[in-house]
């Protein structure tokens, strides 16, 4: 069985037997639904952050509101937030 497993034919005589190439066996099938899956999650991730820049829009827009942060405050800008 174990002479079944290395190959003796080799042109170069001169070096010790050789395992032989084996396809790898693939299943390609999955290939599209991992890069669906990382765009999906990339996706979700961009609009988590899209959703807590608007949240600290109009947190900071309700303490402008109540006087709690003076308005005359310029420090951060009016339509982008880091």
């Amino acid at each position: 069985m174990v002479a079944q497993m290395f190959n003796t034919r080799q042109p170069n005589a001169g070096n010790p037997r050789t395992l032989t190439v084996m396809a790898i066996q693939r299943d390609d099938e999955d290939g599209p639904e991992i890069v669906l899956r990382n765009l999906m999650e990339r996706f979700r991730a961009a609009e988590q952050r899209a959703l807590i820049k608007r949240g600290i829009a109009l947190w900071t827009s309700a303490e402008r509101l109540l006087g709690i942060v003076p308005s005359g405050d310029t420090s951060l800008p009016r339509n982008k937030i880091n």
